[in-house]
């Protein structure tokens, strides 16, 4: 199985944390073709649905986004990892992070079925050309 670590930048949004909401911006995006390597959503207690996306074509995301008056913050930068499945696989990339010193800003990882993982990690904007070098790039 093909390993990949790609370099990439994310946004994010808030939207109103009710039933559909995020589904709503979801079907607005479908609509105009774009899609996404990631998406994660997290309702926060003060009533708000935080959505971190990580487009495949940013530039037509930007062009969307704008057309739905979307709000965005980012990019953010960061590093997807698509690799085959093996015991260790999170701890051994963090490791190489945290043995110069880096701080992660966030990390979600998850199996993909069929001997599959993938992780979204981010490090500070300051840290990421350390990161970069240290992950291999």
């Amino acid at each position: 199985m093909s390993s990949t670590t790609l370099k990439i930048e994310s946004y994010r949004a808030e939207v109103g944390d009710r039933p559909g909401e995020a589904l709503r911006l979801l079907m607005q995006f479908k609509e105009a073709g774009i899609g996404f390597l990631a998406v994660s959503c997290t309702a926060l207690p003060s009533g708000t649905t935080v959505l971190d996306l990580v487009p495949e074509y940013e530039e037509a995301f930007r062009r969307a986004a704008s057309r739905i008056a979307l709000a965005t913050l980012g990019p953010e930068r960061g590093f997807l990892f698509q690799d085959g499945d093996r015991v260790g696989a999170v701890a051994d990339n963090l490791a190489k992070l945290a043995t110069r010193g880096i701080p992660v800003v966030s990390c979600h990882a998850v199996t993909g079925g069929g001997g599959r993982w993938g992780m979204l990690l981010r490090v500070a904007a300051a840290d990421f050309d350390r990161a970069a070098e240290a992950l291999g790039f």
